[in-house]
Formats: structure tokens, sequence, C-alpha cells
């Protein structure tokens, strides 16, 4: 994926919200596979859904964390930590976006 100075300019929170974002909320639960012993970061990604995950994980309102993930991916040592995810993120950004303007 990337080396450790890749990522140099990047901090723990930046990268651990890029972790996050690559998480498929919803999955175990829909397709009724969820574990039946969760922990405590598996119940908040896969009990309550994102906005409560987001809360318990990092300490902040799903509005900030908003802010900090629109500003993680003008980054370009987020690309450079991972490509594929940043840009998938954009695009979707970027598809909602032109939906408001419609």
């Amino acid at each position: 994926m990337s080396t450790k100075t890749d990522v140099g300019t990047l901090t723990d929170q930046q990268i651990a919200v890029l972790e996050f974002e690559r998480q498929p909320f919803g999955a175990p639960r829909s397709l009724g596979q969820a574990p039946a012993v969760l922990n405590s970061r598996e119940r908040a990604l896969y009990g309550s859904g994102k906005p409560a995950a987001i809360r318990q994980l990092f300490g902040f309102s799903e509005i900030r964390y908003g802010q900090i993930l629109a500003e993680l991916l003008e980054l370009p040592a987020a690309e450079v930590y991972d490509a594929q995810l940043v840009r998938r993120l954009r695009r979707i950004r970027d598809a909602r976006r032109g939906s408001r303007r419609s």
C-alpha cells in the first residue's frame, strides 16, 4: 500500500478516518451475518450505524466528521496513503454536490 514516509504528513486521526471509511456499514446486519459476540468497535460499526460509530470511535459529531473528511480528501498525502479510496470518496462527494445543484 504505502510506506511510513509516504504518509508522514497525515496525523493518526486522519489515518484512522481513512481506515474507518473503508468499512462496509450495514453489510453484516443486512446479510444477517453479524458476529454473535461483538467488541465495542464492531458494535459501533454494525449495531447503530455510521453516525453512532463516528461518535463512539472519534468522539465528535457526524457534521464535524464530514468537515474533517472533506479537508482530508484534499490532501495529496491522503491520496498517497490510499488512492483508490480517496478517489472513490471524491466521486461520491462530487456526485452529491451535483445532485444538490439540480
